[in-house]
């Protein structure tokens, strides 16, 4: 969805969540999408396709908050509940959080995103969405 596709529903927030997200430096991607994959805000070409692997990571790993069965350590997560998903790279990592009905994930060089990158995609969440 364009920043004017946004507007023209009355509430921006997914969309300058995204592009705040995109210009926090150390990230090379931001995308905002409800839980369903439907995308609402993005800096990149590839939306959809994000959209789809920020829904399938946060899917699977509520799942292991419910019944998860980790070789014995399933217990450890059953009941939790999810803050985020850290993927990391070689070359590149990824974040993926999940905040009420919107679900945010943001590409970022480097490998293992920071605690510091955390922090500060947190406080854009918290502005924006």
């Amino acid at each position: 969805m364009t920043a004017a596709e946004a507007s023209a529903d009355g509430y921006e927030g997914p969309a300058l969540a995204a592009r705040s997200l995109g210009e926090t430096p150390g990230v090379t991607g931001a995308i905002v999408c409800t839980r369903d994959g439907e995308v609402l805000g993005t800096t990149g070409e590839q939306g959809a396709r994000d959209a789809a692997l920020a829904t399938f990571m946060v899917r699977r790993a509520e799942a292991l908050t419910m019944d998860g069965d980790l070789r014995g350590l399933g217990r450890l997560v059953t009941g939790s509940t999810l803050r985020h998903v850290v993927l990391s790279g070689r070359r590149e990592g990824a974040l993926c959080i999940a905040s009420g009905d919107h679900l945010v994930l943001v590409s970022c060089r480097g490998g293992i995103p920071g605690a510091s990158l955390l922090e500060q995609v947190n406080v854009i969440i918290r502005r924006y969405l």
